[in-house]
């Protein structure tokens, strides 16, 4: 299924018709306020050698140091190679302090609703990293 076309269908499915790639490429909304998606399809490069979708969901972290320290040992736990996960995760910080896991997928292997579960697996997986 094409890029364009899994995206309509998924803008649809969550109820955001208008959902559509920016020049092609690039979705990004932000829903309950705090939390950041990206959906990017990706050219070939040295890190991921086919086209692909990259799937990004990030959430603004804490202020105080120990909080962040504490936050950052959980992400690093959970995307550990040795931790089981149904997706291939990856994670990093923005700029500004936003912790942001991602997945990257084939292009062939990214219908609407392997989209739909990378994205429950990134919610829940910020969810639990974010949790007490």
């Amino acid at each position: 299924m094409l890029f364009e076309s899994v995206i309509s269908e998924f803008g649809k499915r969550i109820g955001m018709p208008e959902l559509a790639p920016q020049q092609g490429e690039v979705v990004r909304f932000t829903f309950d306020e705090t939390v950041s998606v990206a959906i990017e399809r990706c050219q070939p490069s040295a890190m991921a050698p086919l086209f692909g979708v990259s799937i990004s969901m990030g959430q603004q972290g804490p202020t105080v140091q120990s909080d962040i320290d504490a936050l950052n040992e959980k992400a690093m736990r959970l995307v550990h190679y040795s931790t089981p996960q149904r997706f291939p995760l990856t994670c990093g910080k923005t700029g500004n302090g936003m912790l942001v896991f991602s997945t990257l997928l084939s292009e062939e292997e990214c219908t609407v609703d392997v989209l739909e579960h990378a994205l429950m697996y990134l919610d829940e997986t910020l969810r639990s990293t974010f949790a007490a």
